[in-house]
């Protein structure tokens, strides 16, 4: 038998042996459920994960985009968040850490380093702190500068009618 043969007839069993979801000495896998997302420009940095934007995107279904002041937003069916500057690396690639870019959209981030793994997983929620209105329940109280940048909280405008205008551009 031709050692073509051989390996042709081996490769099967020699892959059918290998963990199913290990990284090579390059990048990072992120895993979500029974999902697996490579991202081969993820990096491990002090025992710290740090993923491409692109492939945060695709783990999570979310859109992530650069914000002209260094931050970065996370945003998936129900929630978005932002990742602080100081949590993102510009590129290129464009690098969010995982444990921030996760929490952005209510998961959360587990790394193993000698795998090279990060799984994301969706956090726990505590019934009593909804992260979006419900019909019935009070909008959560949140802040927001007015146009000469002073601070202006939703609380401060109890009892009066408002009307919230949300747009992106993404």
């Amino acid at each position: 038998m031709g050692s073509g043969l051989a390996w042709a007839l081996a490769l099967p069993l020699l892959l059918a042996t290998m963990p199913a979801a290990v990284a090579g000495p390059e990048g990072l896998l992120i895993l979500v459920g029974d999902s697996t997302t490579e991202d081969p420009a993820g990096v491990l940095d002090a025992g710290e994960a740090w993923v491409t934007a692109d492939a945060l995107g695709k783990a999570l279904g979310a859109s992530v985009k650069a914000l002209p002041d260094g931050r970065v937003a996370v945003c998936a069916e129900e929630a978005c968040g932002l990742v602080a500057a100081d949590r993102v690396r510009t590129g290129p690639p464009l690098l969010v850490a995982a444990r921030e870019g996760a929490e952005a959209t209510g998961f959360t981030a587990t790394l193993d380093a000698p795998q090279r793994i990060v799984r994301l997983a969706p956090a726990a929620r505590h019934p009593a702190s909804p992260r979006r209105a419900e019909p019935g329940r009070a909008i959560p109280d949140f802040i927001l500068p007015r146009l000469d940048g002073t601070p202006l909280a939703l609380s401060s405008l109890r009892g009066r009618r408002i009307l919230i205008v949300n747009w992106a551009s993404w």
